[in-house]
């Protein structure tokens, strides 16, 4: 089962209604008939409510793909970033060149893209303080989507705090 199917099932096993369901979560009727649908996914604050509502843990709401669609190649990836509470499904990694963020600014960010979605639609993933983390990071997600892994959770990108239009890395 797919993660839209996932949450179509819980929510019915729960016999609970799109609307019921979108009450609980403060977000509309169309969001949860999206997530369902798979055209939409849930932001990552969302999402750990959308467990927590659903009874089941962030692993059974996303890993049962992973167990019923093993060996399948798909060319995507669910990207899950918690620093930056971005969800997102992706087919291809881009990395920034450096910027110029100030001493204590992170220089690098990684985009993904969906080939489902318009040509040059790309979508902020996190910030990296050097170019070696953000190359690993896209790596390791390049492996994963070769391998057909179904989700990848961000683990070298940093927090980053917003002062204004200046931008520092936390520790």
């Amino acid at each position: 089962m797919s993660f839209s199917e996932n949450i179509r099932q819980k929510r019915k096993d729960k016999k609970m209604t799109q609307e019921a369901l979108a009450e609980l979560l403060d977000v509309s009727r169309q969001a949860v008939s999206k997530w369902e649908s798979g055209t939409g996914f849930p932001d990552f604050d969302k999402l750990i409510k959308l467990s927590e509502v659903l009874d089941v843990s962030l692993d059974e709401l996303t890993d049962k793909s992973i167990t019923e669609e093993k060996g399948r190649y798909t060319g995507e990836i669910t990207i899950i970033s918690s620093r930056e509470n971005i969800v997102m499904k992706c087919s291809k990694i881009i990395c920034s060149k450096r910027f110029r963020t100030g001493k204590d600014g992170p220089k690098y960010a990684l985009f993904g893209n969906n080939s489902a979605k318009t040509r040059g639609d790309n979508v902020f993933l996190g910030w990296y303080k050097n170019e070696e983390d953000a190359g690993k990071e896209a790596e390791e997600i390049s492996k994963a989507i070769s391998k057909g892994v179904p989700v990848y959770y961000l683990k070298y990108n940093v927090k980053v705090k917003r002062r204004g239009l200046s931008l520092k890395a936390d520790e």
